[in-house]
């Protein structure tokens, strides 16, 4: 099918009637976006795809409705007029919009196709519905292979098995498919029916039979084996394309992943300069904690000298006493000294009370409950030195601030240098000129991560396809990647060796076939006939693919000169499809034909 000639009246964008007339062969349409060009396309599909619905409210032109009167109507049109073989095809769908107070109504679509005839010159109305006549102008499989809203759909339509499936709709190859097919089984039931009528003992049959299990067997193995390459060269052609992609990324990954320490480098810095300014910027350090502002009060600190004089004496006394009181418990503790309350008797004096059974205090005898209560203050005791008591010395004062503050007094009087205005000013004027660096280091810092976060932008809109995470980590896929092909290629090698171990063994098994089929007494040409069917067989099959192959080229030369045509200069070299596997892929070579 030729596609000579689309007329638009009043359809979406296009006002009024425009018609595109095309040449033979490759036509672009150029424009800018808004120009209508997907309309054309949606013209297409509304006439060819029976399945492709529209609602009529949305695709009539707005500026003719504006122009209308209410109650007034205007038709909507797309027609399209096509060529296959002597027959040309006048093919149109419309439908009629009228205006009314509150929304606009519209009428049933009408078809219409009208055809031509280039050697009677008659033209006729075909009664065949558009969808009727789409399946045979515009087949569905070929249709699903030409129809396309962007190119990034195109581009994930044609490839692989889809593609193959199309190459062998559009070539020759078709016409050999079942023709292999049928001489096949031919040769098969002419080989049964040979040896069904031959005359040859049950050895040989049984011999027959046992080379047909084994090659049945290899044949079987073959395929697998030949299964599983296939789908391993799959997986090494699918890493090998992603290390491609990588390889290009590379240099942006290692350009990104430095851009990314540096930063991580600088906020770091500007982390820690942070927290030096926290501690460069506490004057009262200077001002209170170290006195400075009392300088020049001298009979203030006079009286600070007198009071923190007074209060370290006072702290002494008050240490040394609870000291002292610490020591005389400690030594009674380890001399066995009875701790008991002041004023009553030690141990030792409770023990000989109660051996001479006289009370030493008040000199009269021991009654039974004095007795009791004696022996339990001595069992009290001894339980207490069998809980081995360990005491401590008392801190008494655990923050040392009187001794601090009387070093700072020791400080201003035997260090009065370090309490010159002169010194005090420079000390100051130090800390404010490093806050100052500081700062201007903070505010530096932040201006060149500002700068590296738009270098690591720029570099992300290189790669519009990979994550920020995965592009620092590129590297690591990368390898991971040369990882999983390399065990690939490996296993296709192991592979390819047992696949050809496998097909030299059949070959031999149908050697001995033939040789063991020759000596059966039969039909000499009967015999031929079976050899000449699987002769055939094979003849089939290479021609298919001959065909198959020819059509590629011809594929591959037509892509050539089209994207040249489009890219005028930009395509040096060509594009070649191949057939690999079940599956047609293409590849971009250089003039030299290199990839």
């Amino acid at each position: 099918m030729i596609i000579k000639k689309l007329t638009l009246n009043n359809f979406m964008c296009y006002y009024g009637k425009k018609s595109f007339e095309f040449a033979n062969g490759l036509n672009i349409i150029l424009g800018h976006n808004g120009d209508g060009k997907s309309t054309i396309f949606t013209a297409f599909n509304w006439i060819f795809n029976s399945e492709f619905n529209l609602n009529l409210l949305d695709v009539f032109s707005q500026k003719k409705y504006s122009q209308i009167l209410k109650n007034e109507s205007f038709e909507v049109k797309v027609e399209c007029v096509v060529v296959q073989y002597d027959m040309e095809y006048t093919i149109s769908k419309s439908f009629t919009v009228t205006k009314n107070a509150h929304s606009p109504t519209t009428s049933r679509i009408i078809e219409e196709v009208l055809k031509f005839d280039f050697q009677s010159g008659e033209l006729i109305t075909d009664n065949r519905k558009i969808s009727d006549l789409s399946r045979q102008v515009f087949p569905a499989a070929f249709r699903n292979f030409s129809m396309f809203e962007t190119e990034t759909d195109a581009l994930k339509i044609i490839e692989g098995k889809q593609l193959a499936e199309l190459v062998k709709s559009f070539s020759d190859a078709k016409h050999y498919e079942k023709l292999d097919e049928v001489i096949a089984e031919l040769a098969i039931r002419a080989d049964k029916q040979f040896r069904k009528e031959s005359k040859a003992d049950s050895t040989a049959q049984e011999t027959i039979d046992d080379i047909d299990r084994k090659i049945k067997n290899f044949s079987d193995d073959i395929d697998k084996l030949s299964y599983r390459i296939a789908e391993d060269e799959k997986g090494r052609d699918f890493y090998t394309d992603k290390i491609n992609q990588l390889v290009n990324n590379l240099t942006i990954s290692e350009d990104f992943k430095k851009i990314d320490d540096e930063i991580s480098k600088l906020k770091y810095e500007t982390d820690s300069i942070r927290n030096e300014l926290k501690n460069k910027n506490k004057f009262t350090d200077f001002l209170f904690d170290r006195l400075y502002i009392l300088k020049d009060f001298g009979n203030i600190m006079s009286n600070f000298s007198k009071k923190i004089d007074y209060l370290r004496r006072k702290k002494n006394e008050v240490n040394n006493d609870e000291l002292r009181k610490f020591a005389v418990e400690k030594l009674e503790l380890e001399n066995g000294t009875t701790p008991f309350p002041p004023g009553f008797p030690s141990l030792e004096i409770l023990k000989e009370i109660l051996k001479d059974d006289i009370c030493k205090i008040c000199n009269t005898p021991l009654d039974e409950n004095a007795k009791d209560y004696i022996n339990k203050s001595i069992k009290l005791y001894e339980d207490s030195k069998n809980n081995q008591k360990v005491i401590k010395a008392p801190v008494i004062f655990p923050n040392n601030f009187i001794d601090e503050l009387q070093i700072m007094n020791n400080t201003h009087k035997i260090h009065t240098e370090k309490y010159s205005k002169e010194r005090i000013t420079e000390e100051i004027e130090f800390c404010i000129k490093r806050i100052e660096e500081f700062i201007k280091k903070v505010d530096d810092n932040k201006k060149l991560i500002e700068d590296l976060e738009l270098q690591k932008k720029d570099l992300l809109l290189k790669v519009p396809d990979i994550s920020e995470n995965e592009l620092k980590n590129l590297r690591k896929t990368h390898y991971d990647y040369s990882a999983e092909k390399d065990e690939l290629t490996r296993k296709i090698g192991e592979n390819n060796v047992r696949l050809d171990s496998k097909k030299q063994d059949l070959q031999e098994l149908k050697i001995t076939r033939a040789k063991t089929l020759a000596q059966f007494k039969g039909s000499n040409f009967k015999l031929e006939t079976v050899e000449l069917l699987k002769y055939l067989s094979d003849i089939a099959k290479v021609v298919k693919e001959d065909e198959y192959e020819k059509f590629l080229r011809v594929l591959s030369d037509r892509a050539t000169t089209y994207l040249k045509q489009i890219n005028i200069g930009e395509i040096t070299g060509k594009i070649e499809l191949y057939k690999k596997n079940e599956e047609v892929k293409y590849k971009s070579l250089n003039d030299d034909n290199s990839t």
